[in-house]
Formats: structure tokens, C-alpha cells, sequence
């Protein structure tokens, strides 16, 4: 081999390793790449929830309601636009407003809870909550009731409650029409039994 030729030898294996390397790392970029827009694509709202302390408030029939508190664990605001139960087929996210009177009426929330980025939302009596209009049966204290909340892009998170006794006095619902009438809904904490 002459001197031209071994020079020659020597750029092309330098260049063949060159290219190798960029080859190798440009695939392993594209799929890392990949792997994370995968794994972004495949996270759910649902998926960001953490749910603690869930407790439904026992009833013979008529309604009730679920309380708890929801905690979004993502860096992306949540919205739970309904949730459904077994135990009805009319399942409202609700809040509590004081009407034209001063008195406090809870009513249907339209657009549904927003639970921001790394936050909590809490669900308690007196304020927002889960309603479970027209009973199908009795919901004894110490029972688990099944729930689903579903989320803006579609996704659900399924989960129990405990029943618990929680003994008190009349609140005003106000409906779609706006007409006012009254349950057995307590919403004074104290006298919740834990």
C-alpha cells in the first residue's frame, strides 16, 4: 500500500466511525423522542387523580350525597365534567349558593369542577359535593357505594365510598327551573359522625 492509499484508509475508517456514531445517536434521540410523546399521549386526566377520605352519607331513599377530596398530582389543570353510581341513574356534581333570600341552596354546577395544576378540591357538606338523585335502594352506613368520575378528555377513574352515618336537618335544592324543594341533606360539619 502506497502513502496516498493508507491516508486514504485512514480518513474513509475515520468517516465511517463519524457517521456510525451520528447514526447511533440520531436513532436513539428519535426514539427516546418517541417513547416520551407515547408515554405524554397515553397519560389521562384520570390518571392524575388521587382520591382521600371519599364517604357517602347514609339514606333510606330519595338522595344523598359523596364528599371527599380530589388531588391532581399532574402540572395540567383537571375538569371532572360528571360522575355516575349503580345506585343512580341521575348523578349530579353539585355546589352550594345563597340564593336571593340569604339561605344556602345547593344546585347543579354546569361546567363541571376544575381541579388545578398540583391542587386539591374539596367536596364536604355546605359546599361542592356528589349527588345521587332518585335512589334505587337504601344505602346503609358501612356499605361501599362504587363511583366514576369522568374527565374532560374522556377518561374515568373508578373508586368506592364508605357510607357513614350523618345525622341532621333540611337543605334547599334548587332545580334546573329554578323552583326550590328539600332533603334530608345536612350541611352543618358538626354533626357529621366519623
Amino acid at each position: 500500500m502506497n502513502k496516498f492509499q493508507t491516508r486514504t484508509a485512514r480518513v474513509s475508517v475515520v468517516i465511517g466511525a463519524a457517521l456510525l456514531a451520528l447514526t447511533g445517536c440520531s436513532s436513539t434521540g428519535t426514539d427516546a423522542g418517541s417513547n416520551t410523546k407515547q408515554e405524554a399521549a397515553a397519560k389521562t386526566q384520570a390518571d392524575a387523580v388521587k382520591l382521600h377520605d371519599f364517604w357517602l352519607k347514609a339514606s333510606d331513599k330519595g338522595m344523598t350525597g359523596a364528599f371527599g377530596t380530589i388531588e391532581n398530582t399532574s402540572g395540567e389543570e383537571l375538569q371532572i365534567v360528571s360522575a355516575k353510581s349503580p345506585l343512580s341513574d341521575d348523578v349530579e356534581l353539585h355546589e352550594t349558593v345563597a340564593d336571593g333570600s340569604g339561605n344556602n341552596v345547593m344546585q347543579e354546577v354546569q361546567d363541571g369542577y376544575k381541579i388545578p395544576a398540583h391542587g386539591k378540591f374539596e367536596l364536604a357538606p355546605g359546599a361542592n359535593h356528589i349527588m345521587l338523585m332518585d335512589l334505587k335502594q337504601a344505602v346503609p352506613a358501612g356499605d361501599d357505594v362504587e363511583f366514576t368520575l369522568v374527565f374532560s378528555d374522556g377518561s374515568e377513574h373508578t373508586f368506592n365510598a364508605m357510607v357513614k352515618d350523618y345525622a341532621g336537618a333540611k337543605e334547599n335544592y334548587r332545580d334546573e327551573d329554578g323552583t326550590t324543594s328539600h332533603d334530608d341533606m345536612e350541611m352543618d360539619h358538626s354533626s357529621m359522625e366519623h
